[in-house]
C-alpha cells in the first residue's frame, strides 16, 4: 500500500526532466532580460555623453565668437579708430570757438535719490525686525532653561 502511495505520487521522469529545462530556460531569459537592460541604460549613459561634449563644444565657439566680438567692438571703438571714420570736413571742437548758452533755472544734473533718509529706529521698531529669541545664544537658551527646571523643581 505504502509503494503505490509513493508511485501514485512521483513525478515521471519526462516531467522532472521538463521542469529542469524549464528552470534552466528561466534562468536564461532572466539573464538576458539584465543583460538587454544594462546594455540599454549604458547606451542612453553613452549618447547623453556624447551629447554633453556637442554642447559643451557649442559653448566653448560660442564664448570664442564672443571675445572676438568683444574686441572687434573694442578696437572699433577707440578714439583713433574713430578719428580715422569720421567724415574730411570734421574738425575738432576748439574751446575757444564754443558758444555756451546759459540757460535760466536749470540747475544742472540732479543726483539721483531712490529713498528718504533712514531714521534712527525706535524699540518697538527694532523688536518688530529682530526678536529677542533670535538674539539669545544656545549657552544663553541651556543656561535659562536650566534655571527654569531647577525652580520648577523646587516649587
Amino acid at each position: 500500500m505504502r509503494k503505490r502511495v509513493i508511485q501514485a505520487y512521483q513525478q515521471a521522469p519526462w516531467r522532472v526532466q521538463l521542469q529542469w529545462i524549464g528552470l534552466f530556460l528561466l534562468t536564461l531569459v532572466s539573464f538576458a532580460l539584465v543583460a538587454g537592460l544594462y546594455l540599454n541604460v549604458s547606451a542612453q549613459a553613452a549618447a547623453a555623453g556624447v551629447e554633453v561634449q556637442n554642447l559643451e563644444s557649442t559653448r566653448e565657439a560660442l564664448l570664442r565668437k564672443i571675445s572676438n566680438d568683444t574686441y572687434t567692438l573694442a578696437s572699433l571703438s577707440t578714439s583713433k579708430a574713430i578719428v580715422q571714420s569720421t567724415p574730411d570736413d570734421f574738425v575738432p571742437a576748439d574751446p575757444a570757438n564754443t558758444l555756451y548758452v546759459a540757460v535760466p533755472g536749470y540747475t544742472g544734473r540732479q543726483t539721483a535719490r531712490l529713498g528718504s533718509s533712514p531714521a534712527p529706529l525706535t524699540e518697538t521698531q527694532s523688536e518688530t525686525i529682530m526678536k529677542s529669541a533670535y538674539t539669545e545664544s544656545l549657552w544663553e537658551w541651556m543656561i535659562r532653561g536650566m534655571f527654569q527646571l531647577s525652580s520648577q523643581a523646587r516649587d
